[in-house]
């Protein structure tokens, strides 16, 4: 894989209520790759965007037209942004920062214990 544990920033839940406590810096993208309609029945993390990792494993890798037409109104991260993942246990989010690594990205982290710890701990939940 691209990336390792070693190369990956973890955050903790206190880490992510303290980053989304105030708009995201514009360099830093919380990415969440459940699947929508796991985002649907369950909410997201405030701020979070969506590239499924299912179903758009690649996206990163996407051309500013086909990631504008898959992703309206999401911003394609550049390659220097900091890229926060996030899913349901924290492994799909690990396969998807190595896949980010194999495009390029290098400022990589992951929520570790991601959605399912973000509800035990009580954070607030998005509704979509």
């Amino acid at each position: 894989m691209g990336s390792n544990q070693s190369s990956l920033k973890l955050y903790t839940f206190s880490d992510i209520s303290s980053l989304i406590s105030n708009p995201l810096p514009s360099n830093v993208t919380l990415i969440d790759v459940r699947e929508p309609s796991e985002l649907q029945s369950l909410g997201k993390i405030p701020q979070s965007v969506n590239l499924p990792y299912k179903t758009h494993p690649n996206a990163l890798s996407y051309s500013e037209n086909v990631w504008k037409d898959t992703f309206p109104g999401v911003e394609k991260p550049a390659l220097e942004n900091e890229l926060i993942f996030t899913c349901a246990a924290g492994v799909r989010a690990k396969f998807a920062a190595d896949i980010a690594a194999e495009n390029g990205y290098q400022n990589l982290g992951v929520y570790s214990g991601s959605f399912g710890d973000w509800q035990a701990n009580g954070g607030k939940i998005e509704q979509i």
